[in-house]
């Protein structure tokens, strides 16, 4: 608990003599627990330091939410619960009369090693002890962990345990059963609150291993980073006489997207498709401010909730084609100057190395995939697929239309195919936001009275195409600002032209430093002309940062600027007054692909200015026919298409080209974009109108769905008179389009404002013919478009009887309450029509309902209609809902899940009636296993809370076996003891570990049947042997060493010798015995049973061994040792017989002295099968018994020429020192 006198910032472990605060308990408390009329919170300083890292805020933390009852403590874990020692030694909450701010963070994961604090509460003072507690992996017989404590625990009894590995509190100390630890439940866990200051003082480590899913400090550095930087307006120049220009969230408007005519928000496609989507959309649809919005969103989302279902990354896709691991090109695409403060690239890399947080992956949001390079853009999906198929990245992928099936193409080797969303134009509401909020953002005095006359000076057809557009509609807002008395531009070209010379006359204004400057501004427009175009068209693209191409540009005009840093200066700051560029902290950009493009295609106009030439091969390249649309920078083509016509250039040849035979169909688009960019059909050749016509209006005759909208959009753009004619007759036609396909077109009427649009949807609304749901879908569209052209037309489909059930939900859409009514009319013949439209008549009229319901009930046989009716009758008469589910569950037509339905759906009204009925079912030997289990679980879960019609169940051996683990899980809380019989049930047809596994969970629920049963399964010498060993000390002291005798008397050599070390540890006695009992085990090989009647120290066990055949010489001689005497004569004839010379002399060395063995070891030196070194060893050790028989050997050897050289000089040099 807090004490209200602490005052923020000050050091509790400094003030021993921290006032007490006052509190109680209310409420019903089992076990130990006394109410306590008051208590004492106070500190102390540790009086150990038992780790080298400062946790002091932590353990700071953890005092304060400790409570203390007098008899024993307890931990607040929500606002007015603590959580306390219950009597059965488990723990409980219970309620406080106050409400503590401070609050527990629970984690009650505990492995062995794990460093445990926790403080004690003396008796004889107020101030607490920090004490260290530690867990050796033992196990009471409450299947709890038994505690270690460096002294003699005083007042320790509901003690909080702060574990530092997870850095949360993992249980409460119970010293009234010996001294373990009590784990809180896991619904308690699960359920409670996110305690911010807690979690932010954790470590990543920490967060992990707590299973905490919350950012650490360096994440939340990131996660900054990522809100400051995606929310910076990439037009903020234009908004820099408003000092700080607003974030881009308060000028994003949310969009929708398309995919196959389904329409979401856009900013719902990653939630809707988690491993991954992509988001096309034409140039200046918003796609970059998509991701932009996605990134600061989530960042944010983080950063003040602290949950979220990924972190962001923003990258440019052309990173990803570089030669780079994939996380290094990640670092590389975000490490502009935001990042830069805190992060180093590598420092980048390290982060993305691994999830940022377990089970979160990273949201990969790669922008603009059509702008990496031709070359390298096959690198990029390479990549992009590398990362979907990686589970710590997701991604999302922005593009305008390729000439690949982007999905397809990016589906390869990927897990998960992701679907291709189409980005969609503003609606007409969307753009009137857009406009107000722009004009804010200008800081227009009247944003809403200027938006509106920015939008009637707006409204001419291409025009007004144009501000559905986002790029389009923030350049013409920008022209509008500067001067709204002006001309606004009448096409898409016209547009490019005016912002791009607004931008010109910005650079021209006189500037602070005079006419030293003059020169670089008026010749920068020139420059970066030139830059666009090489690093759009050029054979060889020019991707060096802008600013040092501008510097090296022969275009651009220094005047007295002589020095590099002089000219630096003077270009960066013509550069951000131009309008045209874009700045992050490492260099320059265009301010939009787009703007690039146009001044690429500008490049050419003045290069070309008489158009495409036959002296000018290059020239004549640039409109020919391409195999396949969209073209490779298209936009520079049409955008120079578009000047060229602007100057009166003629390119009839040009563009009768595109449109012959075989090149029609690829090429047909770009005669579309030229309308679109200006050139209306009036100015191009006749021939030429009159092919694009043609083929524009077979298109909108012949598509549909998405190729649909493309072709009205063209021929739209192309010529709005033939558009509105083509529209028209799809409508009004007898093709064989369904009802959305005609209302899809009366809809592009509406959506491009047409004046024969209102009259075309009321035709319609009285010719809807085809499928039933589609003319039903179809009117309730018309709803949304006109409220009463939509009800006429739902009101012919409610009397139409070819609908059949379709009619009630028309009747309902129109929300007319005469006419549902009229299809509860007992003329209707189908039951089951006057059934839903009684059904849904409830909410409208309930009394009519129930009363032709009942008359109708007992003529309806089918359970799913009975179920439905009960289910909608329910909130209107319970009665009535209860009399139809009875029916349902006695039903001998229902089926188990019918019958468990209509349980619910009594037990929802009157719990004790269903327990009943429950009951019935579940002893109903007529009744299926499950059916019966399934009541009988609902008897227990919901309705009386007693196990004893699952306990028969379980007893009839009822439960199959997939079901048992499950049905364990679902009892637990209610039923310990029998969730345990199920899990031994379960364990019985496993094996081993798994086997083990499940025991303990039995164990956990209950500790004498499970530890029975862990001990049962390592006493098995079928199971494991190193399982066996390993999981033995988790069982109680005289269990686990009866499981240590058991594994030593049958388990296999190196385990069972294991088992008695462990044993001897704890009776050395006992040890002995077991030793001796393996060393007798004639199976095991004959050095293991040496080995084992060694560590028995039996000398007659040794010497039984000794004599059984197959034990090896060298371990038979280790016996030796230890048997005096006997060992002596063991030796002996080993000296004499062994058959590993080695062994033989060693046997020889070890006998006593005496003059028979120093002729044996003699003799062994003389022996010419043995080793050098042993013969010399032999000689040497000879000697040391006799000095003559010793050097004869030792000059024996000395003058063998078949013994190395070295070995011969040793026995010289040995012989020569006596």
């Amino acid at each position: 608990m807090r004490d209200c006198d602490n005052v923020p910032g000050e050091d509790p472990d400094k003030d021993p003599d921290h006032p007490g605060v006052r509190n109680s308990i209310s409420g019903f408390v089992a076990g130990d627990i006394v109410q306590a009329g008051s208590y004492t919170a106070s500190y102390s300083a540790p009086a150990l330091a038992p780790t080298s890292d400062d946790h002091s805020e932590l353990r700071t933390l953890l005092r304060k939410c400790v409570v203390d009852l007098g008899e024993t403590l307890g931990v607040v874990i929500g606002p007015g619960q603590a959580l306390v020692l219950g009597g059965s030694a488990r723990t409980e909450t219970v309620a406080l009369d106050s409400v503590a701010p401070d609050l527990a963070v629970l984690a009650p994961d505990l492995v062995i090693g794990d460093h445990l604090e926790a403080y004690e509460y003396l008796p004889d003072s107020s101030a607490p002890r920090l004490v260290v507690l530690e867990w050796d992996g033992r196990f009471d017989d409450q299947a709890r962990q038994v505690l270690r404590h460096q002294g003699r625990p005083q007042r320790l009894t509901g003690s909080p345990v702060l574990n530092l590995r997870t850095g949360s509190v993992c249980g409460l100390v119970d010293t009234r059963h010996g001294l373990a630890l009590a784990v809180p439940d896991p619904a308690v866990v699960a359920g409670q609150q996110t305690n911010h200051p807690w979690l932010k003082l954790l470590t990543r480590e920490q967060l992990t291993a707590g299973g905490h899913r919350y950012p650490d400090q360096r994440l939340r550095d990131y996660l900054t980073a990522v809100r400051d930087s995606a929310d910076s307006h990439p037009y903020a120049q234009f908004l820099h006489e408003l000092g700080d220009p607003p974030p881009l969230s308060q000028l994003y408007v949310r969009q929708q997207a398309d995919q196959d005519g389904h329409r979401i928000p856009a900013t719902d496609v990653v939630a809707r498709h988690p491993r991954g989507v992509q988001v096309i959309g034409e140039p200046g649809m918003g796609k970059s401010s998509l991701l932009r919005h996605i990134a600061t969103t989530e960042a944010a989302r983080w950063l003040t909730s602290g949950t979220g279902a990924f972190v962001p990354v923003q990258v440019p896709a052309e990173v990803l084609s570089r030669e780079l691991p994939l996380v290094e090109a990640l670092a590389v695409g975000v490490s502009d100057g935001v990042f830069q403060a805190k992060f180093s690239h590598a420092g980048l890399a390290e982060l993305f190395a691994s999830e940022p947080i377990a089970g979160v992956p990273w949201l990969v949001l790669v922008d603009a995939l059509d702008e990496a390079p031709d070359y390298a853009r096959a690198k990029v999906l390479e990549s992009i697929t590398r990362l979907r198929d990686n589970p710590c990245f997701e991604v999302v992928v922005t593009s305008r239309p390729l000439e690949i099936d982007l999905g397809a193409r990016l589906a390869r080797g990927s897990r998960d195919p992701a679907p291709t969303y189409v980005i969609e134009r503003f609606t007409r509401a969307q753009r009137d936001r857009f406009a107000e909020k722009w004009f804010t953002a200008l800081g227009n005095a009247t944003p809403a009275e200027t938006a509106s006359r920015f939008l009637r000076r707006a409204d001419e057809p291409q025009l007004r195409e144009l501000t559905h557009i986002p790029l389009m509609a923030t350049m013409l807002f920008i022209l509008f600002n500067s001067d709204d008395t002006a001309q606004l531009p009448v096409n898409q070209h016209e547009l490019f032209v005016q912002f791009i010379q607004l931008a010109t006359d910005k650079l021209i204004r006189p500037t602070e430093r005079g006419s030293e400057t003059d020169p670089v501004r008026s010749s920068l427009t020139s420059a970066l002309m030139e830059i666009a175009h090489r690093r759009h068209c050029a054979r060889e693209l020019d991707q060096r940062p802008l600013l040092d191409q501008v510097l090296d540009s022969p275009k651009m005009c220094w005047g007295d600027l002589r020095s590099v840093a002089e000219r630096r200066s003077a270009a960066v700051a013509a550069l951000r007054a131009s309008g045209l560029v874009t700045q992050t902290s490492r260099s320059f950009d265009f301010l939009h692909p787009t703007i690039g493009e146009f001044l690429a295609a500008r490049h050419l106009v003045v290069r070309y200015s008489r158009g495409p030439e036959v002296h000018q091969p290059r020239s004549l390249a640039l409109l020919a026919p391409r195999r396949t649309w969209p073209w490779p920078h298209y936009k520079v083509k049409v955008f120079l298409a578009a000047g060229w016509l602007d100057s009166n250039v003629d390119l009839t040849r040009q563009l009768r080209r595109l449109l012959s035979w075989p090149h029609r169909s690829r090429n047909i688009e770009f005669i579309a974009e030229l309308a679109y960019h200006g050139i209306p059909a009036a100015r191009l050749p006749v021939d030429v109108r009159d092919r694009a016509t043609s083929y524009f209006v077979d298109s909108v005759k012949s598509t549909t769905g998405e190729a649909w909208q493309r072709a009205v959009h063209l021929l739209w753009t192309y010529d709005p008179a033939v558009a509105a004619r083509a529209v028209t007759s799809r409508i009004r036609g007898t093709g064989g389009h369904g009802p959305g396909s005609r209302l899809d077109a009366v809809v592009a009427l509406l959506d491009r404002d047409h004046p024969d649009g209102p009259a075309q949807l009321a035709w319609l609304a009285d010719h809807l013919t085809g499928e039933p749901a589609a003319r039903l879908a179809a009117a309730q569209r018309m709803l949304d478009l006109n409220r009463d052209v939509g009800t006429r037309a739902l009101t012919a489909l409610v009397h139409d009887r070819d609908m059949g059930l379709h009619r009630v939900k028309a009747a309902t859409v129109s929300r007319s309450v005469d006419l549902v009514r009229s299809l509860t009319d007992p003329e209707h013949a189908d039951i089951n029509l006057r059934v839903a439209a009684l059904i849904a008549l409830l909410p409208l009229d309930a009394k009519t309902a129930i009363r032709g319901l009942r008359d109708i009930v007992a003529h309806v046989h089918r359970p799913e209609t009975l179920l439905e009716l009960a289910e909608a009758v329910q909130p209107h008469h319970k009665e009535f809902a209860r009399e139809v589910a009875e029916g349902v569950i006695t039903s001998a037509r229902a089926d188990s899940a019918e019958r468990l339905a209509a349980l619910r759906l009594v037990g929802k009204l009157i719990p004790d009636r269903a327990g009943e009925l429950a009951l019935g079912l579940a002893r109903d030997t007529r009744n299926v296993a499950g059916l019966r289990l399934d009541a009988a679980l609902l008897i227990a879960k919901e309705y009386s809370g007693s196990t004893k019609a699952l306990r028969e169940l379980v007893h009839a051996r009822l439960v199959p076996r997939g079901r048992l683990v499950s049905l364990a899980e679902s009892i637990g809380s209610l039923d310990r003891e029998l969730a345990a019989d199920l899990y031994l049930a379960e364990a019985l047809r496993l094996r081993d570990r798994q086997r083990l596994e499940v025991q303990r969970k039995a164990r956990e629920l209950h500790p004498s049947k499970g530890v029975n049963a862990m001990r049962e399964t390592l006493m098995d010498r079928r199971t494991d042997d190193r399982l066996r060993l390993e999981e033995a000390r988790h069982l109680s002291a005289d269990f686990e060493l009866d499981v240590y005798e058991s594994l030593a008397e049958t388990g296999s050599f190196d385990y069972a010798f294991a088992a008695a070390e462990k044993v001897s540890e704890r009776d050395a006695a006992r040890g002995r015995e077991l030793f001796a009992v393996i060393a007798q085990r004639g199976s095991l090989p004959g050095g293991n049973r040496m080995k084992a009647a060694i560590a028995s120290g039996d000398k007659r066990v040794i010497e039984q061994v000794n004599r059984v055949k197959g034990v090896p010489e060298r371990d038979r001689l280790s016996g030796a040792q230890y048997l005096g005497k006997a060992g002596d004569r063991i030796r002996m004839g080993l000296a004499q017989s062994a058959e590993d010379p080695s062994v033989r002399i060693t046997a020889a060395v070890e006998l006593p002295i005496d003059r028979r063995a120093t002729t044996l070891l003699a003799k062994h030196s003389a022996d010419r099968t043995a080793p050098a070194e042993s013969r010399l060893k032999a000689a040497i050790e000879a000697r040391k018994r006799n000095r003559k028989i010793g050097n004869g050997a030792l000059k024996a050897l000395s003058e063998d020429p078949e013994i190395p050289k070295a070995v011969r000089r040793r026995a010289e040099k040995e012989r020569r020192r006596w």
